[in-house]
């Protein structure tokens, strides 16, 4: 390619990126860091194909100058850099507008339980979550077992349908139970979270999650609670390594071994069942926790505990196999590759 076709085609690409980055200014539809990065690199290429000499210094301090074609390289190298920067913010920018809504959704779906079950919401001292997708026929059989109250607390429970197809949500009412529903699938992780939104504005002391699916005892609640109650912890974890479990799957079983030694050895805690959905929770340590994960939740949870210091305890349960419905995690191997990631995630957070 000629050269001097090179340095128009520079001053070219500059100017359009600065005329763009004006009528970004004007509109006011960017944010500010995204619109002075597409103004630096405009201007970046716009000068370069004008004095190409200017890239001499950076050339020279990078040791391109006595390369073939450095010039060009350190313009790339500089306008990779600056392309890497305006993505950062963008990410940063969708990270932010993820939450927010995130946040909106949470008060929208409390506002609605609110209005919808005022009157019976005054007096709640432990609130269990059950999150779940069509688990209608688990509903129907586990509902009726759970226990009114614990150790003197009044106990009530929320079933958070996520976008069932089956009629759980009725299945629920059908019992005298408090129902939310989602407008769409949004994953277990964020049902729970609407669930926290509402023991938060309770002030409920204690949350219990447990699945919808019958593998979970609530004959086993108690002692999930009890050291909570007692001062003694802010997490309770349900352990099926400490009691007794019908695995589904012999890859699985090894999975939950194989994930709890990680976050042990990350954590330092001694930490035997990573993968339960079971647990007792202080309700008062829920703000300070980071919960971003829409479906692999429970290490998340785990970890995000141990950062800000939560005092987490085990207790023995049994898991039994799923009597109603199918599994919502997938294909063992799947499944262990995406828990892999939101342990990574969680930890690097």
């Amino acid at each position: 390619m000629d050269l001097n076709m090179l340095r128009v085609s520079a001053m070219i690409v500059g100017a359009v990126l600065l005329i763009i980055g004006i009528r970004a200014l004007r509109s006011n539809s960017n944010s500010r860091t995204m619109i002075w990065s597409q103004f630096v690199l405009g201007a970046i290429t716009f000068f370069a194909g004008l004095y190409p000499a200017l890239l001499n210094l950076p050339a020279d301090i990078l040791s391109l100058n006595n390369f073939p074609g450095g010039r060009i390289i350190t313009f790339l190298l500089v306008a990779v850099a600056i392309i890497l920067i305006r993505l950062q913010s963008l990410t940063s920018s969708h990270s932010q507008m993820q939450l927010e809504l995130s946040h909106l959704f949470k008060a929208s779906m409390t506002g609605m339980i609110m209005r919808e079950y005022g009157d019976k919401l005054s007096t709640i001292d432990i609130l269990v979550i059950l999150p779940c997708y069509n688990e209608a026929e688990g509903l129907d059989q586990l509902l009726p077992t759970i226990p009114k109250h614990i150790m003197g607390r009044s106990v009530a429970a929320l079933v958070v349908d996520d976008g069932s197809t089956d009629g759980s949500d009725a299945v629920a009412r059908s019992h005298g139970f408090m129902v939310v529903s989602h407008p769409a699938k949004m994953g277990g992780g964020r049902a729970l979270q609407t669930g926290f939104a509402l023991a938060q504005t309770l002030e409920a002391q204690v949350v219990v999650t447990m699945d919808a699916d019958c593998q979970h005892d609530p004959a086993e609640m108690e002692p999930l609670v009890e050291p909570i109650l007692s001062g003694h912890a802010d997490l309770v974890i349900g352990s099926r390594v400490l009691g007794q479990h019908q695995a589904a799957s012999r890859s699985r079983s090894i999975g939950v071994s194989v994930f709890g030694w990680a976050i042990s050895l990350l954590s330092g805690s001694r930490i035997t069942d990573c993968a339960s959905g079971y647990r007792a929770i202080r309700t008062a340590v829920l703000p300070k926790l980071r919960l971003r994960q829409a479906q692999y939740h429970t290490a998340e949870f785990i970890i995000q505990m141990l950062k800000v210091g939560g005092r987490i305890q085990e207790r023995p349960i049994t898991i039994h196999l799923r009597q109603h419905g199918v599994s919502k995690k997938g294909h063992d191997f799947f499944y262990g590759l995406r828990f892999a990631r939101s342990v990574l995630k969680s930890w690097l957070r």
